[in-house]
Order: structure tokens, then C-alpha cells, then sequence
């Protein structure tokens, strides 16, 4: 059979593989969306070429098709490049990232959450396995200006264990 002049068996089997392509290429894109604030174009055309490994899909069709679907995706941006790579992030982990940032600058004027000294004196008191270093950054994230602190150290400095204290501190003055 032929329909324009080209064997049927080959165009169904051409609209086959392109859809297969765009069942694994969106399949792609939502995973890496969802496990990713932001990937590289080659990681949808790494995914999509393991997914059709089996099909008659060529390493040329499959990174042609991926490179046209991403940068044509409507919830997708291209944020830059890295690497030689072109990177792209979802429109909603765009405008999270943009809200948080937002929430943060707000947060970071005010003195809502601030602990007084004296809580924070019985606190410590109670807490006497902190150290000076844990002490001063207890004292950082519950007294200084901004309801936005960052507290960072490596594994086992006893983050946890400071937090812990902080959650008491802010819980005795009622936040």
C-alpha cells in the first residue's frame, strides 16, 4: 500500500517512532523537572536514548528530536550555559526560586522572631553540651537582625543539637 507515494508501512512506522520519541522525551523532561532545580539538554537526550535503546530510533534522530522538543517546551527556560551544554529549569521551579527569594528579602528586614537575652541565657544553661562556636551561632540565628539566618558545618559538628536549642529558645517566647 502507499499513500503519497510512500509505503504505508513506513510512515506508520515513522509516526510510530515519533511518537515514541515524544512519549520519552516529556517522560524525560518531567523526571529531570521534578529531581532537578535545573539539567542539561544532554541529560533529556541521555534519558530518551536509554529509554528507546531497543527501537530503531538513530543516536542522530533522538538528539535532534530532544534538542527541537526542549527548546520548543512551553514550561521550560533556558537559564544559561555550562560546560558547553545549554542547562534549562521549569517555569514553576523559576517562579519558587523567585518567591523564596522574594520571602527571604522580607524576612531578612525583619525582627519578628528575635529571642531575648535572658531566654536565650537559660537556654544555653540547659543546653550545657554546646560549644562557644555552637553558643555564638545559636546566639546568630535567634538575636540578630533578620528572621533569616544560614548555619552551615560539616557532618556531626552538632547542627542538630544547636537547632535543637534554638527550637526551645523560639518556642519559650512563643514563635
Amino acid at each position: 500500500l502507499r499513500f503519497l507515494g510512500h509505503p504505508l508501512r513506513a510512515l506508520l512506522s515513522d509516526l510510530q517512532r515519533h511518537r515514541a520519541l515524544m512519549r520519552a522525551t516529556d517522560a524525560a523532561i518531567a523526571s529531570a523537572s521534578k529531581q532537578c532545580s535545573h539539567f542539561p539538554i544532554r541529560a533529556i537526550v541521555r534519558a530518551v536514548a536509554e529509554n528507546l535503546q531497543t527501537s530503531r530510533v538513530t543516536a542522530r534522530d533522538i538528539s535532534s528530536f530532544v534538542h527541537d522538543r526542549v527548546v520548543r517546551h512551553p514550561q521550560l527556560v533556558a537559564i544559561g550555559r555550562h560546560k558547553d551544554y545549554a542547562h534549562f529549569a521549569s517555569r514553576s521551579t523559576i517562579d519558587a526560586e523567585r518567591a523564596l527569594l522574594t520571602d527571604a528579602a522580607r524576612l531578612s528586614m525583619s525582627r519578628a522572631h528575635t529571642v531575648c537575652e535572658r531566654t536565650l541565657s537559660a537556654v544555653v544553661g540547659k543546653h550545657s553540651g554546646l560549644t562557644s562556636e555552637q553558643v555564638a551561632a545559636l546566639r546568630h540565628i535567634t538575636r540578630a537582625d533578620g528572621d533569616v539566618a544560614l548555619l552551615s558545618g560539616r557532618a556531626g559538628t552538632g547542627k542538630t543539637h544547636l537547632l535543637a536549642a534554638a527550637r526551645e529558645a523560639w518556642t519559650k517566647e512563643g514563635f
